[in-house]
């Protein structure tokens, strides 16, 4: 029996966006595919992974979005890493941020990837996602799931990630980094949500994802993000025993349904 390699296995992908005439076949930031075995829905689904994580974060997620019959792609975020970076994060209009520099990925893969899109989107990032929709105005974007974040209280927020996910002990230390993160993270950080919110079109739908056991960040936090997005259909779903982003990974059976009806009620059958 003869073992395929990752070659073979590359080779024969590609056939199948050929097959399927999926354009823009090689995407940048390291994006791949992951096609549905039986397309359903118009839309393909765009992941961008929590920070510290990358592409190979949200498998799970996008393995499950194709049982469903959606087309989905996954890429790698820059800066994604705590770590002294090697070069400030700059947005296309050369603002410093690294949701402006996220932002600017995601619009490119908005803009090469044909078609309807919904973006899912994975703790912080997601307020990359909403500044891409806005500054799109939500063109072909069909709506958006945001899992355990954007949030507000970010300072306390920050200081969690490096005590709790990071274990740094020395408190000068942490706080230190902190203080280098929300630097980096770029400043009035609420009041430009407000006004991204403000630009999408009334009445988009926005499914966001609350943890009650999470360690980094409150649902509170959350909720006083989407606080702002007055004009917007936000629909919460609350996992009262999760943890940080596993919502999927521990408790499938309440929140697969409720990913599903949502995504159904807001994509185009084919």
């Amino acid at each position: 029996m003869t073992t395929k390699t990752s070659r073979d296995l590359n080779t024969e992908k590609n056939a199948e966006l050929v097959s399927r005439q999926i354009p823009n076949l090689n995407l940048p930031y390291q994006a791949e595919w992951n096609l549905a075995k039986e397309k359903k829905f118009e839309e393909t689904i765009i992941f961008v992974h929590h920070f510290g994580g990358d592409k190979r974060s949200v498998l799970r997620h996008a393995r499950l979005l194709n049982e469903m019959g959606f087309d989905c792609v996954r890429f790698n975020l820059k800066f994604n890493k705590t770590e002294a970076p090697h070069r400030i994060p700059l947005s296309g209009d050369f603002k410093i941020g690294l949701r402006r520099s996220w932002s600017d990925q995601i619009q490119d893969l908005l803009n090469l990837i044909s078609g309807k899109k919904i973006i899912y989107s994975f703790s912080m990032p997601g307020a990359a996602a909403i500044q891409a929709i806005s500054q799109r105005h939500a063109y072909q974007v069909s709506g958006l799931v945001c899992d355990g974040g954007p949030f507000l209280q970010v300072i306390s927020s920050t200081w969690r990630l490096y005590e709790k996910a990071y274990k740094i002990e020395n408190i000068i230390l942490r706080g230190i980094l902190t203080a280098l993160s929300l630097t980096m993270w770029g400043t009035n950080f609420k009041g430009e949500m407000k006004t991204y919110f403000s630009l999408i079109p009334a009445g988009f739908k926005i499914l966001s994802i609350r943890s009650g056991k999470d360690h980094l960040v409150p649902p509170s936090a959350i909720d006083e993000l989407f606080r702002l997005a007055e004009n917007l259909n936000v629909e919460v779903l609350f996992l009262p025993e999760a943890d940080h982003l596993e919502g999927l990974k521990k408790f499938a059976n309440i929140y697969t349904p409720r990913v599903q009806a949502f995504l159904t009620s807001i994509a185009t059958p084919i």
